[in-house]
């Protein structure tokens, strides 16, 4: 939501005549004090997941302000970022309204906060919502970014390297994004605060910066509007907090009434906002927004892990394994693969069929499948259109036809969509599923497993030592099969 004044009355007592506040400003641009930040009268830390570092800082100086900085670590394999889904909506909305508590509830995030301004304000959950500027997530744009815009955006790979962009952003910049939302100001950008003349107006704030040249991502929360308690920063003291943190880049996402920033127990896995909230008007009332952003480490009691992933794929290069451990783990579980000798019989298959996740498209052209009609394959083009994809190389016009249908996806008319790490995943699970393949891997049948999802028994070998790697990374126990 767009900026609005205040409906709380600020301390006159913190009150300056505007032509004396012109003047400090110029004066710290000249003499370069505007980079310095009040030191915290308290700054409490805690680590409650590998990756997140979050700070709660308290301060006197320039207003009484409370605010929290999360630190998360991108060279962690095992994290990947959430943006609220898209919604069924009329036309011209994108998403359905929730409070950042109840996306950080539903998505089973660790971490979350408000993300992208959007319209209208809405007083009940599930309603259609407006996204202003760019929304995308997990490689689909669902709100388009403007051609022409003062704002910037928040850009994360697929491998989750950052970037804040101002609009507009570039045909290439979208490919490259698996997630990416629009904010308001970019504040700081190479080091240098753009907006050091702006001392007003004093809201509660929520930003995302970058660090460490991208090894770290940045999510500052500012309580505001709160008098004697926490009154809310300035772009120009927003700037300077981020860069007495090291941020060299800074955007401002939405803020005021909708910003939120919650937090799950590692202990309980109940989750909490951690923050003061002023989202309808009273402190602890909370905003529905139209977009957040949160973040999943997926180290928890049932996660499948980047390390296991790797130790039954060891030929998966690091720098791939966020763009399917995610994907994975949601297909897991979906179609109820939750036990370690599921999963093993799973992943190996999924090992053997696409390379350690390599290969999202057969090798081969496909014309081994021309005319073949226990596929499906009846019209001219078929065999090469719609050859083996995705991690279990899904084969056939049947089976693409019969997958989309399942998924609510347009397969049969796109049938490269299963090459996506995401779509590719779900599709895996939803073969698994259709197959009964979970009965068969409780019982240890793996060989019959194969003949499924092979045909036959090619790379029955391979495929066995995969099985055997994954059972004991997983610590399944070992059932001999018929």
């Amino acid at each position: 939501m767009r900026h609005r004044k205040s409906a709380h009355p600020v301390n006159p007592e913190n009150r300056v005549p505007t032509a004396i506040r012109q003047l400090c400003l110029i004066a710290f641009a000249v003499l370069g004090l505007g980079a310095d930040f009040p030191k915290p009268k308290v700054a409490e830390e805690s680590k409650p997941f590998g990756p997140i570092r979050i700070t709660r800082y308290e301060f006197d100086q320039p207003r009484p302000i409370r605010a929290w900085a999360a630190r998360i670590d991108l060279t962690s394999p095992d994290i990947e970022f959430v943006l609220t889904p898209a919604g069924k909506v009329p036309e011209g909305f994108h998403t359905l309204s929730a409070t950042t508590l109840e996306f950080a509830q539903a998505e089973g995030l660790q971490l979350a906060v408000n993300g992208s301004p959007f319209a209208p304000m809405r007083l009940r959950a599930g309603e259609p919502q407006k996204i202003n500027g760019l929304h995308l997530t997990r490689g689909e744009v669902i709100a388009s970014p403007p051609a022409k815009s003062e704002y910037g955006a928040l850009l994360l790979s697929g491998v989750n390297r950052p970037s804040i962009r101002k609009h507009p952003i570039t045909p290439e910049d979208l490919a490259a994004t698996r997630n990416g939302l629009s904010g308001f100001h970019v504040i700081v950008a190479d080091g240098k605060h753009l907006k050091e003349d702006q001392a007003e107006p004093i809201h509660p704030r929520t930003a995302a910066g970058i660090s460490d040249g991208g090894k770290y991502l940045w999510l500052l929360v500012v309580d505001g509007r709160q008098p004697g308690t926490s009154e809310g920063m300035s772009y120009l003291d927003l700037g300077n907090w981020a860069k007495s943190l090291g941020i060299s880049d800074l955007l401002n996402l939405d803020g005021g009434g909708s910003t939120t920033l919650v937090v799950q127990d590692p202990a309980t896995g109940q989750h909490a906002v951690a923050n003061s909230p002023i989202g309808r008007g009273t402190v602890g009332s909370l905003r529905l927004n139209g977009n957040n952003l949160g973040v999943r480490v997926y180290d928890r009691p049932g996660d499948l892990t980047a390390g296991q992933l790797r130790a039954i794929m060891p030929r998966l290069p690091a720098e791939r394994v966020p763009l399917f451990l995610g994907p994975i783990n949601r297909a897991l579980a979906q179609y109820k693969i939750d036990s370690p000798l599921r999963r093993a019989a799973f992943l190996a298959q999924l090992a053997h069929e696409s390379g350690e996740l390599k290969y999202m498209e057969e090798i081969a052209s496909g014309e081994a499948y021309e005319g073949r009609a226990n596929l499906g394959n009846t019209q001219p083009g078929d065999g090469k259109r719609f050859k083996g994809r995705g991690p279990i190389q899904l084969t056939g016009r049947n089976n693409y036809r019969k997958a989309g249908q399942a998924l609510g996806m347009e397969l049969e008319e796109h049938p490269e969509r299963v090459a996506d790490p995401e779509i590719g995943c779900r599709v895996a699970g939803w073969f698994w599923d259709t197959r009964k393949l979970n009965d068969l891997a409780d019982k240890g049948d793996f060989k019959e497993i194969t003949r499924k999802v092979n045909g036959g028994f090619r790379g029955l070998e391979k495929r066995e030592a995969y099985y055997k790697v994954a059972k004991k990374v997983l610590g399944a126990e070992d059932k001999p099969g018929p």
